[in-house]
């Protein structure tokens, strides 16, 4: 096993799989699919426009492979109930939308960012809790 395997494989078993360039992901990009839970797959086309609300936004940056965001998505959902029309809620697919993740720099996923009139108000790297996300996305 070469040392890169052995980071990947450490960092993933860690819960704490790391971006970086060339990583091989053990299963391929899901593509874009509307959402019925009220949380927006938003593109690099349909970020902007998400941003330019008034309502504040929180957008999680995940990727299909990472055990973390798979556990982190039902969680989101719940806080998009929960929050219903106050605030809007998406998520970026890192291996589709490179530059939205290299644009915030995104190193670890799951990272979650709360949004205000286009400026990043918090940030969250992690699991969260949907009391905590809609907490952020009130105050």
């Amino acid at each position: 096993m070469t040392k890169r395997a052995e980071l990947k494989a450490t960092l993933f078993a860690l819960g704490i799989l790391m971006l970086f360039p060339g990583c091989n992901r053990s299963s391929p990009p899901r593509p874009s699919t509307p959402s019925t839970s009220g949380v927006l797959h938003l593109t690099t086309a349909s970020f902007e426009g998400a941003l330019g609300q008034e309502k504040p936004v929180l957008v999680d940056f995940w990727a299909p492979w990472c055990g973390p965001c798979r556990t982190q998505g039902p969680i989101l959902e719940e806080a998009a109930a929960q929050i219903g029309d106050r605030a809007v809620v998406g998520k970026v697919n890192v291996d589709e939308e490179a530059a939205l993740a290299k644009r915030f720099d995104i190193r670890a996923i799951p990272t979650l960012i709360v949004f205000r009139k286009g400026q990043e108000i918090q940030r969250f790297t992690g699991v969260q809790q949907a009391a905590t996300l809609t907490s952020a996305l009130e105050n």
